[in-house]
């Protein structure tokens, strides 16, 4: 038979351990983002109009690269030897936490482009983002790695190297679904020569 101070010692004891649970549960982590962009400047040092290419100049290394430029491009006639190409290419990963079912399904993609006004200077931007969630295998907090099953049923080990991911990933589980976005985009734009002097 329990006794009614059995049963006040016990649900005392409950209230007494229960926030210590609660507090020690542990909290998906927060979202990450790592993200970074390469900025360069080139020199046009040759136009051929009738075939579509264009020769650069890196002005730090002095290596020369011809580039086919594609139909697509507006007012490829008004770019002329001296003038600068200013290319800037952005990439980003951001992960995030799931509840199972909540994430994306299957993949979706979205991509984006803009061109230069008829008349202006070539100018343009590509970009596309993939939204995916995957399903955490295993995680090697040693040793920075973490395995993952796609929507597809691919299975993939990664290395983590951003010490912000890093720290992402070590409070993930075997099971834990994580939807991931990866974002890219290069724009290039093109500025007249400077005057000579």
């Amino acid at each position: 038979m329990i006794r009614n101070s059995d049963l006040r010692r016990a649900a005392m004891a409950a209230a007494a351990i229960l926030p210590w649970f609660v507090a020690s549960a542990a909290e998906p982590p927060a979202p990450v983002k790592v993200e970074g962009a390469v900025k360069a400047t080139v020199q046009v040092v040759a136009v051929d109009q009738s075939k579509r290419e264009v020769t650069v100049k890196d002005p730090k290394s002095g290596e020369t690269v011809t580039l086919e430029v594609s139909p697509d491009v507006r007012n490829f006639a008004q770019v002329k030897v001296g003038d600068n190409l200013n290319v800037v290419y952005y990439v980003a990963l951001g992960a995030e936490f799931k509840k199972p079912g909540t994430g994306v399904q299957g993949i979706q993609q979205n991509a984006a482009s803009t061109t230069a006004p008829a008349g202006a200077k070539p100018a343009g931007m590509v970009g596309q983002q993939v939204k995916a969630t995957v399903k955490i295998n295993s995680v090697d907090a040693a040793n920075n790695m973490v395995s993952f099953t796609g929507p597809k049923g691919v299975k993939r080990t990664v290395a983590v190297k951003d010490p912000k991911a890093r720290e992402f990933v070590k409070q993930l589980k075997p099971g834990d679904d994580v939807e991931l976005t990866y974002t890219e985009a290069l724009a290039i734009s093109v500025e007249e020569a400077p005057p000579a002097k």
